[in-house]
């Protein structure tokens, strides 16, 4: 897996191989000039507290340790499922959810790769989500956008 980041904005991206491009597809969009170089390797950690915060949870759920990714959200939380019209408030909520989505035959696999920050206290968090099921398998491309308080 390969790591890189931008200097300057904190987008982050892991790939199994390297883009083609090494400049950052986030500053180029914004105009940056001139459009800073990726770092190979992940940011340093409380470089962008924020982006680190959001990883840490994917990376929490990627390993099956729910527990320890609930405890990161605000106890206010608020999550808005792709896959359903639910609201999910609060920890308790969240929890439900994600034991139910991921009971029996059921599984949510999201397998992100890139991490993009605004500056104003959101991550996007770009990927694919895999939802299996009795039904089969749908894979399909997502996206999940991250309210961060407090980093």
């Amino acid at each position: 897996m390969v790591y890189l980041h931008c200097p300057l904005c904190g987008t982050t991206i892991h790939a199994s191989l390297p883009p083609r491009s090494k400049r950052c597809p986030r500053c180029l969009a914004e105009g940056e000039y001139p459009v800073p170089e990726l770092v190979e390797a992940p940011p340093r950690e409380g470089e962008h507290p924020d982006i680190d915060v959001v990883r840490r949870a994917f990376q929490l759920l990627e390993r099956g340790q729910l527990e320890r990714m609930i405890a990161l959200f605000a106890e206010d939380f608020e999550g808005r499922p792709m896959s359903t019209r639910v609201v999910v408030r609060g920890r308790r909520e969240a929890d439900e959810f994600l034991r139910t989505a991921n009971a029996g035959d059921r599984s949510l696999e999201p397998d992100v790769y890139r991490f993009e920050r605004n500056g104003q206290g959101q991550v996007g968090v770009f990927g694919r989500l895999r939802v299996m099921g009795p039904e089969g398998l749908v894979d399909t491309p997502a996206a999940w956008i991250y309210s961060v308080q407090d980093g």
